[in-house]
């Protein structure tokens, strides 16, 4: 399987390499996460697609090396350092500065600066302060969470459908 690259010019669009559904031989997904790695500028988020429908991100901060929120529990999350091939795992990692177009960027010593102020805070919902919400939070100063918000549509939706149908169901009880 060939990787269609679709870089954009502007400094400021994410860059896109493949979609996370894709599957990719093991070897070609090390080739492109190498391709990342090196790709990879000081203040970027980085964006690993995990199983199901969630990314994990991160904030690379130069060297090989990222800043995250880990864990998946207000038990066990925090804010640490760790370098960029202990995250990926077999991700397909994907450069997403998906805000850049939208919100002013900070400048990159302030986003590293904010990244490791929060070293070893222990703080963590997956609503309201995920990986997501801490790296857009450094990058732009705003915590945001496009799953999140994907998400709350897709309830919406499901209620709203859910609701139709049993309108529905009620009107075919109630007809003559």
């Amino acid at each position: 399987m060939s990787l269609q690259r679709k870089i954009s010019a502007s400094k400021n669009a994410s860059k896109t390499y493949c979609s996370p559904g894709d599957k990719m031989d093991p070897a070609d997904v090390r080739r492109h996460n190498e391709d990342i790695s090196f790709e990879c500028e000081e203040g970027d988020l980085v964006e690993f697609p995990r199983e199901g429908v969630h990314a994990h991100w991160v904030v690379y901060i130069g060297r090989g090396k990222v800043i995250h929120l880990t864990g998946e529990s207000a038990k066990t999350a925090k804010v640490q350092e760790d370098r960029f091939w202990d995250v990926v795992g077999d991700s397909v990692a994907k450069i997403n500065n998906y805000l850049d177009r939208e919100r002013d960027v900070l400048p990159t010593d302030e986003i590293i600066e904010k990244a490791r102020s929060k070293l070893g805070t222990k703080r963590y919902d997956a609503a309201s302060y995920n990986c997501e919400h801490f790296a857009t939070w450094c990058r732009y100063g705003v915590e945001w969470s496009q799953q999140v918000e994907n998400a709350k549509t897709i309830g919406v939706v499901a209620t709203v459908v859910t609701g139709v149908a049993a309108a529905a169901a009620a009107a075919v009880r109630l007809a003559p």
